[in-house]
């Protein structure tokens, strides 16, 4: 399964850590693999080699995982052209997720969305109601 993890700070996106494979393919033919690789790659070239700004990568083979870091105290124009690339990577990716079939059973965790102190929003989980599906997923009962 590949996991991508988005950074932020206040309401800065400072960066990504992607890591694992999809298990779409074999390795060197997954397409979905391919399909993020060429999704952060092309941000990383667009912040690194056409913007010039020295974004920190690290890639690592051996887990598949890719990491960028945004430089701080960009000027206006860079930073808001990183926050516009990132955040288009993270709508990107998450409409390539909603499309894709899963299987097995998923669950919604219970809960609501509320609008966080930071203008983002939030999902507060229901504690009780999570205990409880918890239960009923993972666990049966025993007689005695």
């Amino acid at each position: 399964m590949t996991t991508v993890t988005f950074l932020t700070e206040d309401a800065r996106i400072i960066g990504f850590d992607v890591q694992g494979h999809s298990g779409w393919g074999e390795s060197g033919e997954d397409i979905v693999c391919a399909a993020i690789t060429s999704a952060v790659r092309l941000v990383e070239a667009t912040v690194n080699d056409v913007m010039g700004l020295c974004a920190a990568v690290k890639v690592r083979e051996a887990d598949a995982s890719i990491s960028l870091r945004l430089p701080g105290g960009l000027a206006n124009t860079a930073e808001s052209t990183c926050q516009n690339l990132l955040t288009g990577l993270m709508v990107y990716l998450a409409q390539q997720a909603s499309g894709m079939h899963f299987s097995g059973d998923i669950v919604n965790v219970p809960g609501t969305s509320v609008m966080g102190a930071q203008k983002h929003a939030e999902y507060q989980v229901n504690p009780d109601a999570l205990l409880e599906m918890v239960l009923d997923i993972f666990y049966e009962p025993v007689d005695g």
